[in-house]
């Protein structure tokens, strides 16, 4: 009767779709992580192919496309000529939007691109995306040492010491301590007479 043959390609496409989706986020995940395996054995160009598998196999995840941001990232500390390297920052700037759009909570793109821009010189670009971070993620001791060492490099020390003493509160680091006694440091020194 048609109503079984109905109710039986109902029930297949049902049973294909349950399968599907977690067919496809294993895959993802699958591919993503044998990806950061090959970035640990410095074999960029396998762990690239990975995760494009893993972007092709999960449209909605955004761990791959944080790791190729990563990937594109790191070209542009070993590339010297500048088309190439504006070409892998471009790159690498693409791929964090697209992590940040399916992830917005995630800080992984965010930071990324923050290290990113502090390597290409655009020190307050890398600063407002950390304090981004630090904005949603207000206790985590290792993004708020990150945000304390750019400032610290862009030598806004009242505002480092604030976030290394908040890096300490979340977390007694020795990175926290060093920099929070260098700071004090810095800050009692009196001015060079000009």
């Amino acid at each position: 009767p048609p109503w079984l043959r109905t109710t039986a390609v109902a029930g297949m496409l049902g049973a294909l779709g349950r399968g599907v989706v977690p067919l496809g986020l294993w895959m993802g995940w699958h591919w993503t992580d044998r990806a950061e395996a090959e970035r640990e054995r410095l074999q960029h160009d396998a762990a690239e192919a990975h995760y494009l598998r893993a972007c092709r196999w999960s449209p909605w995840y955004a761990e791959p496309r944080v790791g190729l941001g990563d990937l594109a990232r790191s070209r542009t500390f070993w590339l010297r000529a500048a088309e190439p390297k504006q070409a892998a920052a471009a790159e690498a700037l693409r791929w964090y939007g697209e992590a940040g759009r399916l992830n917005p909570w995630d800080p992984a793109a965010p930071f990324g691109r923050s290290r990113l821009q502090r390597h290409l010189g655009r020190p307050e670009e890398a600063l407002a995306g950390l304090a981004e971070i630090v904005q949603r993620n207000p206790y985590h001791a290792y993004y708020l040492a990150q945000w304390g060492v750019a400032l610290f490099d862009a030598g806004r020390d009242a505002e480092a010491l604030e976030a290394f003493r908040r890096s300490r509160d979340a977390q007694d680091t020795a990175m926290a301590r060093t920099y929070i006694q260098l700071l004090q440091d810095r800050l009692r020194a009196p001015a060079p007479a000009s």
